[in-house]
């Protein structure tokens, strides 16, 4: 602007893409100053200035930059269809669909929703709807509005009065008087019956005859002020919500009291489901609450939200969506299934369910965590029968991932060393291989045993050398391993090859120019790859030792996190690359099969703070950040003349951290039904009335119960016995752990992770169920776990 070269700066300010950049860099106060312009301009400037404010294509994206800059500051891959949204005669507007239609002509992926009646609804240029009636001459401020079907509106106000008035001509009816407090919400309740109920700041209801003006009942039961009043499509219930937590059911024809429901939190809102059974709550915890007002429960817990929840609406005519909205200037949207459960659908972050949180986020004195529990790295084995968690403190821990509960305990050292890495060694068994990169600078071969009572235990087995002695000089940040190998990255700017046992440095790559903060493998060890805070991927054919290809600018900031894949479940399938950066972002890469170098195929965006670590499965992608979400990513990839496309979209956001996310896992849950065909094969061969099967499956031991009649198999039921730390069994059914279809749930249903369960239950309750002997979890169904600050794996 300094230079006078305005038509540039005009070029760029009209731009969709180079607003997008911005907001994808998180600079969007620098993005305002450009429109507003350098202060005191001289002469010069100030005339082109001037003649560039004039043009009218400069004022639509000014105005839609103001209008969309936190929206398009969280997510900037909305921008064109927020442009699409905007006034259908501006520019920005006009542009959006220009470059759909473009992109589309080419051959290239181009989606958006529609605004149908956006020409109806929406004037040109931001201007007024046309008012069609104005209500005035009230005697205080009205505070609330209802209408009912016959024409009449009921005004509430701030002074306890509620004025009817007709909504065609805004006469008023009669007024009605009964209230000590500001009215805070009113509705006609009783379907046609004349029945209004009212509800003030002093937590009272009262229940009115609106055509003979007379008041039918007072209302007990809220302790604090009443927000929320609504009636079910039938008129025979109506229920109040207010800030004491408790939403009321009550008989429309009487007011008795039917049921109650009581939250932790205050609810702000409240909206029945068209069919009458489903109740809607918002709350300031940021959840949505779904309750079925004819079961008396609560069928899920919604979440995603920043800040309360103020508004809540099903859909008009199915009820089919429910969209929330709340003070941190969002609308989340969720598809209602036929189960009442809930699924996600368009940007809603309802998708996943917590099975279980291990640790405690306190001492036994009820205060916070401090630095030494902090969770900073986890592994999962091969079954994922076994969940190992580092510590800040030294420690490392096994779990049972579905129960929680405490397998083995091993303190590294009895001095600080901060455990930022693990890795179980490949393939399994009863003794297990696990490796530990620790703030010490050395790696650590732990194996995991059995002792003398048949307890396991965690057993350090090797120690690697360090600093002159053929290891790190520093922190050691990142393991990976494949057969025979480990790799490890350290701060010192260099990452290393070793032998299975740590016995060996083979080689040593340091062709970074900064630490290396991240490393993987190939499955078969065939390559490998590093990232570092020079912000670069480096690729190594581990053959021959060699460095094959640098991708110099992978990221904008440091690289963070890597992970190594196949692109399908097949082991001659191509190999993939996801990584994580400081820039926010998480970019998956194809590795070409005979060059080694790397192609971009996928940049997902949705993170707001630093990514600390990244997983990939065929299809789909896990990472967690330092804001303590974890965000679950799904893609297709197509190709055709041998390349690849892929197109990727943000499934959902799990929400529960608090604190910094240091590492996240993402596995497939264990399948059955393999272990369980292949010994109702046995069974069939056995004979007998009923025969009992035990086999192996990871570190589980797979029951199958079997029940012959007349030579064919009549019934045959499966659960896991895992072992217990008394020596004794748990057995427990995977399917009362209850992924659900695409991890929505039992049957697609399911809303956040508390959907269907307690929210005081922080653990899922197990109990043996007898199951048919098939896989019931789709293949996209996924467990994603996040180590946290707070000192919780979930």
């Amino acid at each position: 602007e300094r230079s006078l070269k305005y038509g540039l700066l005009e070029s760029l300010l009209t731009n969709l893409d180079f607003l997008k950049a911005k907001c994808t860099q998180g600079n969007p106060r620098d993005l305002l100053e450009n429109y507003l312009g350098v202060a005191n301009p001289n002469g010069p400037m100030l005339r082109e200035r001037k003649k560039m404010e004039a043009s009218q294509r400069f004022q639509d994206y000014k105005q839609f930059a103001f209008d969309c800059v936190n929206h398009l500051t969280k997510y900037p891959e909305l921008i064109y269809q927020l442009a699409l949204n905007y006034h259908a005669d501006s520019a920005v507007c006009q542009d959006a669909e220009s470059a759909l239609s473009g992109r589309a002509a080419r051959g290239r992926a181009a989606s958006a929703i529609v605004w149908r009646n956006k020409d109806d609804l929406q004037p040109a240029n931001g201007g007024n709807i046309a008012c069609q009636l104005t209500l005035d001459g009230f005697s205080s401020t009205p505070t609330c509005l209802a209408a009912d079907s016959v024409g009449a509106l009921a005004v509430g106000t701030i002074d306890g009065d509620v004025v009817l008035r007709q909504s065609d001509t805004g006469r008023e009816i009669k007024s009605l008087s009964g209230h000590s407090a500001e009215v805070t919400a009113v509705c006609f309740v009783g379907a046609g019956a004349g029945r209004l109920a009212t509800a003030s700041k002093d937590g009272f209801v009262n229940l009115w005859d609106s055509g003979a003006g007379v008041r039918l009942a007072n209302l007990k039961g809220h302790v604090r002020r009443v927000t929320a009043l609504v009636a079910n499509p039938r008129g025979d219930l109506f229920a109040s919500a207010g800030l004491d937590g408790f939403v009321l059911l009550r008989n429309a024809a009487t007011g008795e009291l039917s049921y109650h429901f009581r939250t932790k939190s205050p609810i702000n809102c409240a909206a029945f489901h068209p069919e009458g059974k489903l109740l809607a709550a918002g709350c300031w915890d940021a959840s949505v609450k779904l309750l079925d007002s004819l079961a008396h429960s609560r069928t899920a817990v919604l979440r995603g939200h920043r800040a309360a929840v103020r508004a809540v609406a099903f859909s008009r005519h199915t009820g089919g969506h429910l969209v929330s909205g709340s003070m941190d200037g969002e609308l989340r949207e969720h598809l209602v299934t036929a189960d009442t459960g809930l699924r996600p659908a368009l940007w809603s972050s309802g998708l996943g369910r917590l099975v279980c949180a291990i640790g405690d986020s306190s001492d036994e004195a009820g205060r916070p965590a401090t630095s030494a529990d902090r969770v900073m790295s986890l592994a999962a084995d091969a079954g994922f029968s076994l969940l190992a968690s580092g510590s800040h403190s030294g420690r490392v821990r096994l779990h049972r991932p579905f129960t929680g509960q405490p397998v083995a305990e091993l303190r590294i050292r009895s001095d600080y060393a901060s455990v930022g890495a693990l890795q179980f060694a490949p393939g399994g068994g009863d003794s297990c291989q696990l490796y530990c990169g620790c703030d010490d600078a050395a790696l650590r071969l732990l194996r995991v045993a059995f002792d003398s009572a048949g307890k396991r235990t965690l057993q350090l087995v090797s120690t690697s050398g360090r600093a002159g002695r053929g290891g790190h000089s520093g922190r050691v940040t990142a393991l990976a391993c494949a057969p025979g190998l480990v790799m490890s990255a350290s701060e010192d700017c260099t990452a290393r090859l070793w032998d299975a046992g740590l016995r060996e440095c083979s080689t040593v790559f340091n062709h970074h120019k900064g630490a290396v903060l991240a490393c993987a493998l190939a499955p078969d060890g065939s390559l490998g790859f590093t990232g570092a805070n020079d912000a670069s991927i480096l690729v190594y054919d581990l053959s021959d030792k060699s460095l094959v290809h640098t991708e110099p600018q992978a990221h904008g900031d440091w690289v963070t996190s890597l992970d190594c894949f196949r692109a399908t479940d097949s082991a001659e399938s191509e190999l993939r690359l996801v990584s994580g950066s400081n820039d926010f972002s998480v970019k998956l890469w194809r590795v070409q099969p005979d060059s080694h170098s790397l192609s971009q195929l996928l940049r997902l965006t949705g993170h707001v703070s630093a990514v600390s670590c990244v997983r990939g499965l065929p299809n789909c992608l896990a990472s967690s950040c330092s804001g303590g979400e974890l965000k679950l990513w799904t893609y297709t990839e197509a190709s055709a003349g041998g390349k690849v496309r892929a197109v990727g979209v943000e499934a959902t956001t799990l929400y529960g951290a608090e604190q910094r996310s240091n590492a996240c896992l993402l596995a497939r849950p264990p399948t059955v039904s393999a272990a369980a065909k292949s010994s109702a094969a046995a069974a069939k061969n056995l004979g007998g009335r009923s025969q009992n099967l035990s086999g192996r499956y990871g570190r589980c031991r797979c029951i199958v119960e079997v029940e012959e009649v007349e030579e064919e198999i009549a019934s045959l039921s499966f659960f896991i016995e895992e072992d217990s730390d008394d020596g004794g069994a748990v057995k427990v059914s995977l399917d009362d752990i209850d992924f659900g279809r695409g991890g929505c749930g039992r049957g697609g249903g399911g809303g956040d992770w508390d959907a269907q369960v307690d929210e005081d239950k922080q653990r899922a309750t197990m109990r043996k169920r007898q199951i048919a002997p098939t896989d019931r979890r789709p293949a996209e169904a996924v467990v994603v776990c996040g180590a946290s600050d707070d000192g919780v794996v979930r």
